[in-house]
């Protein structure tokens, strides 16, 4: 990487550590932990700068910062209950985001950010993996619920949700959304089925998914972007190259 990119990707990451800052002092409260052991939204970014230290381009480490702490809080909520279907979620957002990024770079910086929330790593691929696989097998919204693992998965969100412990979060969503997909089925009439059946609420989950789809639009405009602005610096860096060699010539 040459010294100029090395700088702007070093700035760019301050940088996205002063945004995320920000973020997490307008929740302060809310970033304490209420589960097993004292954890802060500081310890969890630290874990995961440690775990991998290398610098981040700027396009990527923004929203990475963004949903470390977003999930931090969730993490550490005291309704928090891992599901396989939030592994979904999340997994179908993080490849999405890093998509075009070096793929031995990425799996280090996936097993650093749920490594750096104390979960597993290869817990989240392999149930994120068999969840997509058994809903393209489903091939239908009414398939899922014939699913065991699918069907289970949806029941013991519905009992949580009608103790009242059920802690909602985007990427459980994004992964009801996501088994959809794989199933072949996006009718919003068979999401309103799903999202009914757990008892989620409708206005919560569009806008959500909204989110969401803006910003993986933003994603792909801004490394647009940077692939511009890297082809951009290699014809600048051919250019005063030759121009060297033609005065020393």
């Amino acid at each position: 990487m040459a010294t100029s990119q090395v700088r702007t990707t070093c700035v760019a990451r301050r940088n996205g550590w002063t945004q995320t800052n920000r973020n997490a002092r307008k929740n302060r409260t809310l970033a304490k932990a209420t589960g097993p052991y004292a954890a802060t939204v500081g310890d969890t970014k630290a874990k995961f700068y440690a775990a991998y230290p290398k610098p981040i381009p700027s396009v990527y480490n923004n929203v990475l910062l963004e949903l470390l702490v977003q999930q931090h809080l969730y993490r550490f909520h005291k309704n928090y209950e891992y599901s396989p279907v939030f592994s979904a979620g999340f997994c179908s957002v993080f490849d999405q985001v890093m998509e075009g990024y070096d793929v031995e770079e990425v799996k280090a910086i996936f097993d650093a950010y749920i490594n750096s929330l104390e979960e597993s790593p290869e817990q989240y691929r392999n149930d994120a993996t068999r969840m997509e696989a058994a809903a393209e097998s489903a091939g239908s919204v009414d398939g899922l619920f014939q699913n065991a693992e699918i069907s289970q998965a949806l029941n013991q969100a519905k009992a949580r949700m009608e103790q009242g412990k059920f802690l909602y979060t985007k990427f459980f969503t994004i992964g009801l959304f996501r088994l959809l997909e794989k199933a072949g089925d996006v009718d919003p009439a068979s999401l309103d089925k799903v999202i009914s059946h757990v008892g989620i609420s409708k206005e919560r989950v569009t806008s959500d998914l909204g989110l969401y789809k803006g910003i993986l639009n933003k994603m792909a405009m801004a490394k647009e972007l940077m692939q511009e602005l890297v082809e951009r610096e290699k014809k600048q860096q051919a250019q005063r190259e030759a121009e060297k060699a033609t005065k020393t010539t």
